[in-house]
């Protein structure tokens, strides 16, 4: 999972330097403006060592593909500040 090279833009995007990400994105249909799920799910490897899995799903979303993404990477992006 940590060559996942899908969609750079979600949790990888949040990861600071010093940490590494195994993940796997994945994105539902777009019915009617409405996007059922987007999602990222994986585990951050500090570097101290420590693990967090996380999982992250954007749901029910009118928002573009591009606001749903920075959610994602803001969500991974307090994980890793908040570590420790």
């Amino acid at each position: 999972m940590q060559r996942t090279v899908t969609f750079p833009d979600r949790l990888k995007a949040g990861v600071p330097e010093g940490w590494t990400l195994g993940h796997k994105t994945g994105t539902s249909l777009t019915w009617r403006g409405v996007t059922a799920v987007t999602n990222d799910v994986g585990i951050l490897t500090a570097p101290d060592g420590g693990r967090i899995s996380v999982a992250v799903f954007v749901a029910e979303s009118r928002r573009s593909s591009k606001e749903r993404a920075k959610v994602i990477a803001a969500t991974a992006k307090t994980i890793t500040s908040s570590y420790r």
